[in-house]
């Protein structure tokens, strides 16, 4: 402590050796060049120059431009909109290294399915259909946990698991669905905050990949871009994770939209459409091409707030309600908590609002 407080102040070695001259015995000043000498007491941070020398990790992804390695992604949808079989179908083409909608390349990896939704029958009847549809009639990698009433916050339960993990490795984790597993309110930030940090940890310490099923309310909006909005909870929820991808049934149809609505790694995917058959006891998906696609209310509102506002660098829901008149309160909500979501603005007290300048690092985190 003594030392510490000598250092302060002290801008050079000359400035640094005067300081401590007189104040230590030999012994004591080897002692603290040890420690200094010690990698791991310092604080491991480089020169500029050695940072721009380093080479950039790139993303690895279990699926193609959707699920990279070591992350937390949510899949949301609403009810019968193919979310469970989306899941399963995941699952099962990650263990086997089969093509995900018969388009995106996987890693092929081991998987734990933690299923708190479905009855065992249930789930077995939909296994024995996936699989088939993968042209697979091995075993694959699956682990299957089955209503056991699984607790993320339970100590006893999180032991378990890493019992689990240390015995089997790395690993996808899908849980259907993230609210069965924990008791926190999702509208209280420090509770969710704590969900985030034990997934977190989990991930960090046994490089796991967190793909969590989120139920979407009923009704809502229509508009594909209003998904994230009708999420369940605060703000809290999309912020923890690092890809959300939504479902969006095709009424009348065999048929399904996925959006990627955030991706911390790379560039949003366009939204796809794709088939779904299970006809002869066989689940098929295909993806049959890009999804027609709209400037939807909630866009055009979003891109409305950035051409009048976004050059004042700073602005209220008060300015938004007062220059943008055409557009309900909804619609102006909606395209508020997109643009937090996008990075391009964000909150910094209910109802204030900061213009993110594209480029930075700030942009970029976001």
């Amino acid at each position: 402590d003594e030392h510490i407080t000598l250092m302060r102040g002290a801008h050079s070695q000359e400035e640094i050796k005067n300081n401590i001259r007189g104040k230590f015995s030999v012994e004591e000043l080897l002692i603290i060049d040890a420690q200094v000498q010690n990698d791991e007491e310092i604080l491991p941070a480089v020169k500029e120059s050695e940072f721009q020398n380093t080479e950039e990790n790139t993303v690895r992804w279990y699926v193609e431009n959707y699920i990279p390695v070591n992350s937390i992604v949510f899949l949301a949808a609403k009810r019968a909109s193919y979310k469970s079989w989306s899941s399963l179908h995941l699952a099962f083409a990650i263990a086997s290294g089969k093509k995900v909608f018969n388009r995106f390349e996987t890693e092929k990896a081991t998987v734990l399915y933690i299923d708190e939704e479905s009855s065992r029958a249930e789930l077995k009847r939909r296994i024995s259909m996936v699989k088939p549809g993968l042209g697979l009639n091995e075993e694959v990698n699956v682990w299957l946990l089955s209503n056991v009433g699984f607790r993320l916050e339970s100590s006893e339960w999180r032991m378990k698991l890493e019992k689990f993990l240390m015995r089997n490795g790395p690993m996808v984790i899908i849980v259907d669905s993230f609210r069965r597993i924990h008791a926190a309110k999702e509208n209280d930030a420090t509770e969710m905050n704590g969900i985030y940090q034990l997934l977190k940890s989990i991930s960090t310490r046994y490089d796991v990949t967190w793909v969590l099923l989120y139920h979407l309310r009923k009704g809502g909006g229509e508009d594909s871009a209003d998904f994230l909005d009708e999420i369940r909870g605060s703000s809290e929820i999309t912020n923890i994770a690092d890809i959300v991808l939504s479902l969006e049934r095709v009424r009348g149809f065999d048929r399904f939209k996925l959006h990627q609505l955030k991706c911390r790694v790379a560039k949003e995917q366009e939204p796809i459409l794709i088939e779904f058959d299970d006809a002869n006891n066989s689940a098929t998906f295909n993806v049959i091409g890009l999804a027609e696609r709209t400037l939807t209310t909630t866009e055009l509102c979003a891109v409305a707030i950035m051409t009048i506002l976004g050059n004042r660098g700073t602005f209220t829901t008060r300015d938004v309600e007062e220059n943008l008149p055409t557009y309900d309160r909804t619609a102006r909500t909606r395209a508020l908590s997109l643009l937090v979501l996008q990075g391009k603005v964000t909150r910094d007290r209910r109802g204030n609002y900061r213009v993110i300048q594209q480029g930075t690092e700030e942009s970029k985190e976001s």
